[in-house]
């Protein structure tokens, strides 16, 4: 009788071992960051093609990219940061820039809209 008891609490500690280590979830640490460009002569009117820049200090982590045919850039960082954003639109004949600050957290987007001028 005692050796079917001591068979059965082992039996029941591994089963709850294993519910607990395939129940508890990995946060997730993505930071997932949006830039909008628009003008800011039309606040509707987006920006495609614009060269964004996400950095906070020069040859540290960040990333660059053009905006896409909405007008938005979107990155997905590993860790939480603070960031400078900087807009370049050499798609007209004068040269538009614009700058923003994005916080990044951790398993959330981030949306920040720059305007251009």
């Amino acid at each position: 009788m005692k050796k079917i008891v001591n068979t059965t609490n082992i039996l029941v500690f591994f089963i709850i071992a294993l519910f607990i280590s395939i129940a508890s979830c990995k946060k997730d640490t993505n930071c997932t960051a949006q830039i909008y460009v628009k003008t800011q002569a039309d606040t509707n009117i987006t920006v495609p093609g614009a060269w964004v820049n996400i950095q906070k200090y020069v040859g540290e982590v960040g990333d660059s990219g053009f905006t896409d045919g909405n007008g938005m850039y979107t990155h997905v960082f590993p860790l939480e940061a603070i960031m400078d954003v900087k807009v370049t639109d050499n798609t007209t004949t004068t040269p538009r820039h614009g700058i923003g600050t994005i916080r990044l957290s951790a398993g959330k987007t981030t949306r920040l809209t720059v305007f251009v001028q």
